[in-house]
């Protein structure tokens, strides 16, 4: 989903890419999801 957001955002002219293509985004994604998904686990176990 945030992938097909970013082409939208490109296909329209808001973002425009420099030394970066679209794919690059895709390990960064899977590695935030998998983040934001640890770190939520971590702060409901503290408490």
């Amino acid at each position: 989903m945030t992938i097909l957001f970013e082409l939208l955002m490109v296909k329209v002219g808001f973002i425009r890419y420099t030394g970066w293509e679209w794919w690059y985004s895709v390990p960064y994604y899977i590695a935030a999801f998998f983040f934001v998904r640890w770190h939520l686990f971590f702060l409901r176990k503290g408490s």
